[in-house]
């Protein structure tokens, strides 16, 4: 089942730390001129900027601001799927701010290496970091560290599925943010909290926050965000099947996007508008709109997103028979997907791999299918293992397993998805 290209307003908040010195002109100037390059997802250069502070703070050995750089260092080098590099730098900021008493530098270097395994599917991991944070923003009564550390438990949970105990987390940022009268902070809040109840099937629940989110960047000219908020309304229609009023919404975000510069969602939108056009029996357009993000991935060197629309280039190219180009792209998305551990999309590279193999030999396909639970125990890659075998071999007892494992995994959540084959394989029964 392939995923979409949009992350559902989940975002790292929190202030940057404090400093107890002036900082010097240049190194100022560079770090405004990075903080907008980071924004717009021009990460080469706002990486380039960084470094050359990197330097100043060594030439001056100023702790505080040799820290700061190898913060900000380690959060780009993120953005751009690096997370070795990411890491390496985050540790030495964290060293940095333990040897100088900045607690709130502390949590921010924290909170980057919790990003990082949050990226790569390690949770736990990403868990153990972000409680740390709320640990520290509670000993210090930081109420805005205390709301980006709820807030990444929060996305934490989501993540793990446990959606329930996210939105908890998100109504508990709300409230927070509210008492603050903080209204960015109230932004994430109600962007988070329709993420969550999208996840649990609540779809009129989640647009009503999604507007909100919506009406609240629109108040604050926060056109980033308003590009955002448009992804996740056009995110509602299109599982609702309204696929113009979706379309209208990813060209709106598409439109800002590329007026702000921001590069990171320009690759989202057009990963939207691809999935759009396939949805709408048009695979050339769809096509051209894969080929377009994968571009813009490739130049701002976006791995996650980038993985992501190659699949769905993989995924459209096998479902127009187009083999021998699917299998090179697919090649790519297992590459990618293992280099950044993103494990949900290897096991769809995987399944993908298998039916290729099935149409020159669908003993070899299915048994390639058949070894995955093994490696991927989870539910719905079960579900999604069983449906496939039925829809190559027409198993009926494979039928019956997915059936039955889908309709289990809607009654927990009801996704649309999980519906539309659930309704599939109903129209599918053997006559009696």
């Amino acid at each position: 089942m392939p995923r979409r290209c949009h992350q559902l307003g989940l975002l790292w908040i929190g202030t940057g730390p404090k400093h107890r010195g002036e900082r010097p002109f240049p190194y100022a100037l560079h770090l405004r001129k990075a903080v907008v390059l980071d924004l717009t997802g021009q990460w080469e250069r706002s990486e380039a900027a960084y470094r050359r502070n990197l330097a100043m703070a060594e030439k001056c050995d100023r702790k505080d601001l040799l820290a700061e750089s190898h913060n900000l260092l380690g959060q780009v080098l993120r953005n751009r799927g690096e997370y070795n590099r990411a890491s390496a730098e985050l540790e030495k900021a964290l060293a940095l701010f333990q040897d100088i008493g900045n607690q709130q530098g502390v949590n921010s270097a924290l909170r980057n290496l919790g990003a990082i395994f949050w990226s790569q599917g390690n949770y736990a991991k990403a868990m153990e970091h972000f409680q740390r944070t709320l640990a520290v923003a509670q000993e210090r009564g930081d109420l805005v560290d205390i709301c980006s550390s709820v807030s990444n438990i929060g996305s934490v949970y989501w993540h793990q599925g446990d959606h329930p105990k996210a939105l908890e987390y998100y109504q508990r940022l709300l409230k927070l943010a509210e008492q603050l009268g903080n209204l960015p902070l109230i932004g994430v809040a109600v962007g988070n909290l329709g993420a969550a109840l999208f996840s649990l099937g609540d779809y009129p629940g989640a647009e009503h926050y999604f507007r909100r989110k919506l009406a609240i960047s629109e108040q604050l000219g926060d056109k980033q965000n308003i590009s955002i908020a448009l992804g996740n309304i056009g995110e509602m229609h299109q599982q609702r099947h309204d696929y113009q009023v979706a379309m209208d919404c990813y060209q709106k975000k598409l439109a800002i996007s590329e007026e702000l510069g921001d590069q990171y969602n320009t690759c989202v939108a057009l990963g939207n508008l691809g999935q759009i056009y396939r949805k709408v029996d048009q695979p050339d357009r769809a096509l051209e709109y894969f080929e377009r993000a994968i571009a813009t991935g490739r130049e701002r060197n976006i791995r996650f997103y980038l993985c992501d629309c190659l699949f769905f280039m993989a995924d459209l190219l096998y479902a127009l028979g187009r083999l021998e180009e699917c299998t090179a792209v697919n090649a790519e998305v297992l590459a990618v997907a293992a280099d950044i551990q993103r494990r949900n999309l290897v096991f769809q590279s995987r399944v993908l791999s298998a039916k290729i193999a099935a149409r020159g030999d669908q003993a070899r396909g299915l048994a390639m299918l058949k070894g995955l639970p093994g490696e991927f125990p989870g539910q719905e890659e079960s579900a999604a293992v069983e449906y496939e075998i039925f829809k190559l071999s027409g198993d009926v007892q494979a039928r019956s397993r997915a059936l039955a494992a889908y309709r289990a995994l809607y009654g927990r959540i009801p996704h649309q998805e999980y519906q539309d084959r659930i309704r599939e394989m109903e129209a599918a029964a053997p006559a009696r």
